[in-house]
């Protein structure tokens, strides 16, 4: 469920901050910043409200522009967030998975169906012996109710849910008419500053943080900005291993958080961005406590992971739970003593970043290397999305792809470069540009999701086990906190890895063999011709 919301509101941010749609909507104005004792929640709107609105008023000013070209108001590139939007919709109506995944899940779920009918047929015969007859037949016939809907389901490829509903299960559109987040606040005083919004989810006291991706040529250049400059570390008054005074990051993201302003109640975007969240969540939680949830698309998913670390290192945001964050194709940001701070963060309990990044998307796998300033590193949990492979569906039919840096040693480095390397993740420019869009993140959190759930089902009647969450994962893959299981884990990895090197050994001096080899046949040759 939290994968579901943070992906739904990204994309609500992204398509609702750029447009010059209704003017009901709090939003920062060139000259003035938001008072202090402002009652933002008495004016906050549903993703779905939202939606159908900016839809609705954007296609009245393309109307517009049609009769009266002249004086159209309307500027080229909200014509083209209409298009873009409209797109959205047109996916969200089609069908999110592969014949291949729904007919693989359909089959777990037939078979769970079937070994439930037949454990009732055993409990009716039970229960025929012992006098209640009435009441396990009834049992019986539900069961077999049951199996036969399901049997339908596979036939007809379709629930009623889904004809009775305009957007299809799993899609961005559905998730985000479900949801139950309100938009609270938009902060887009200037297109050329990192664009963000705050929603809130009463139920459970969160307030959550959007931050907006690439959308113009200022974003662009900022992004080439692949230098690292020094920013001061947040945590270095603490002890922990790697520590230092400052920490490196990408040049163009930190302007975008941490450049100075020399006029207005905050120092920095990043102030401005803590405030605001501290200001919202008092007014929903008065006593303080209430959770902070990160998210961000591509370039917003570096800004989300950079005011990750910043915002844990509070304590007013972590009262209650961690600070989480949840990314989707963000590029790498900072260096090793930014990896070893926010590996702190997580030890201590005060961060939790979940990174979703597809394979075959370049964007998660740059700036690549070394820079003039050092290494890039990753941070967080990975969790990995794979698509339809040479091997079929195999890796989405398996346990969820998730790593994490927790050893700087040189064999489990080699092993996240090479799997995290463009040569392992080549694509066509096309294939490359539709695994970075965030409907194809949205549609692969649902198909790993059905295919988790599904085989979760399936081996219930067995091995009796569960969909992990997120604190889970990190218990399992970063050993926070430290398990027999996470050792056991990581023992079968360094058996792999050092399986793998010694095939890659054998195969490079296979390979000078046959090269020394082939240059003795041909100097032998040579000779005999002569």
């Amino acid at each position: 469920p939290a994968t579901t919301t943070t992906t739904t509101t990204t994309t609500t941010t992204a398509k609702m901050t750029t447009t010059t749609g209704p003017q009901f909507l709090r939003r920062m104005s060139k000259d003035e910043l938001p008072p202090q004792c402002s009652h933002y929640l008495r004016n906050t709107k549903t993703a779905g409200f939202l939606m159908r609105v900016i839809l609705t008023e954007l296609e009245r000013e393309k109307h517009r522009c049609k009769k009266d070209e002249e004086e159209c108001p309307m500027k080229t590139f909200d014509t083209s967030i209409l298009k873009e939007f409209k797109a959205d919709v047109d996916d969200s109506r089609a069908e999110q998975m592969d014949s291949n995944v729904a007919a693989e899940i359909q089959e777990m779920r037939r078979e769970v169906a079937l070994v439930r009918w037949k454990r009732s047929g055993l409990k009716a015969k039970v229960a025929n012996m012992l006098g209640h007859k009435l009441s396990s037949t009834n049992e019986v016939l539900k069961d077999k109710e049951d199996l036969k809907a399901t049997e339908g389901e596979a036939n007809e490829g379709i629930t009623e849910k889904m004809l009775t509903s305009y957007f299809k299960e799993g899609s961005v559109l559905k998730s985000m008419v479900e949801s139950s987040f309100e938009l609270v606040w938009m902060g887009d005083r200037h297109s050329n500053e990192a664009i963000y919004c705050i929603c809130v989810n009463r139920s459970t006291k969160t307030v959550s943080l959007v931050f907006r991706g690439t959308v113009n040529s200022h974003n662009w250049s900022y992004n080439a900005k692949v230098n690292m400059g020094p920013r001061r570390n947040p945590i270095a008054h603490e002890t922990y291993e790697g520590r230092s005074d400052h920490f490196r990051l990408h040049r163009g993201f930190a302007l975008y958080l941490l450049r100075k302003r020399y006029n207005g109640l905050y120092e920095n975007k990043l102030h401005e961005v803590l405030e605001m969240a501290n200001i919202v969540g008092r007014e929903m939680a008065p006593d303080g406590k209430f959770r902070l949830s990160i998210t961000g698309h591509s370039m917003g998913g570096s800004l989300a992971t950079m005011v990750g670390l910043y915002a844990a290192a509070e304590e007013r945001f972590t009262r209650v739970a961690p600070v989480r964050v949840f990314t989707f194709a963000a590029a790498r940001v900072g260096d090793q003593s930014f990896l070893d701070a926010y590996r702190h963060l997580e030890r201590t309990g005060r961060l939790l970043h979940a990174r979703f990044m597809n394979t075959r998307d370049p964007v998660p796998l740059v700036p690549t290397g070394l820079t003039q300033a050092g290494w890039y590193k990753h941070v967080g949990l990975q969790i990995k999305l794979h698509g339809k492979t040479l091997l079929r569906n195999n890796k989405r039919m398996h346990d969820l792809d998730v790593s994490y840096p927790d050893s700087d040693g040189w064999l489990p480095t080699l092993d996240r470069a090479l799997r995290n390397s463009i040569f392992f993740n080549i694509n066509t420019p096309a294939g490359f540009l539709y695994n970075h869009t965030l409907s194809a993140h949205q549609r692969r959190v649902d198909v790993a999701r059905q295919c988790q759930q599904a085989r979760a089902n399936r081996e219930f009647l067995r091995e009796k086990r569960h969909l992990k969450s997120l604190e889970e994962y990190y218990t399992l893959r970063a050993g926070i906190p430290p398990t027999p299981e996470h050792e056991k884990w990581k023992g079968n990895q360094q058996k792999v890895r050092a399986a793998l090197v010694v095939l890659l050994v054998a195969f490079v001096i296979l390979l000078v063999w046959l090269c020394f080899f082939v240059g003795l046949e041909t100097i032998h040759g040579g000779g005999h011709s002569h």
